[in-house]
């Protein structure tokens, strides 16, 4: 039997949350488990990455590729790339705190095929375009990025 694995996400009421924007009957999501800590400032939710959001991931993946163009995808991979397997959502948030033109300058030669004013212009709507998303998306983000279904997406130059 293949472990589960499980996400964390700090985010309040997730089921409302996720009812609202994946359209998903609300007791359909009540796999959220609350994990207290000792610290009662931190508090979020674990969920079943394996069983509940199968589908929700498919539907997150749609809704990627349909909100970012192939070239933004790609200069994203590009600036990711080096931290893509130990970054969470967290780190994430972090990472996107610089300005993206500046991150992409420095870690991904993808985003070079750019103009320094077209570099302005992707900074500024791509940044826009990940700050709108929710912690689940940019996690699945990260793990489209990353996977064999998303590189063949980015890469394939028959589809670009």
């Amino acid at each position: 039997m293949q472990e589960k694995t499980r996400w964390f996400a700090n985010i309040s009421e997730p089921s409302k949350q996720l009812e609202k924007r994946f359209q998903v009957p609300y007791n359909t999501a009540l796999g959220w488990q609350k994990k207290q800590t000792d610290s009662s400032d931190y508090k979020g939710y674990l969920f079943d990455h394996l069983v509940l959001f199968l589908r929700l991931e498919q539907n997150t993946i749609i809704k990627l590729k349909q909100l970012f163009k192939k070239d933004e995808l790609k200069a994203l991979w590009g600036a990711l790339k080096s931290t893509m397997y130990t970054i969470d959502i967290i780190e994430m948030d972090k990472a996107l705190a610089y300005q993206f033109a500046d991150y992409c300058v420095y870690e991904s030669t993808e985003a070079q095929q750019f103009t320094q004013e077209g570099l302005e212009v992707f900074s500024v709507n791509v940044t826009k375009k990940l700050n709108d998303l929710v912690e689940f998306e940019k996690l699945v983000l990260l793990e489209f990025l990353r996977s064999k279904e998303g590189n063949q997406y980015v890469f394939d130059k028959e589809s670009i």
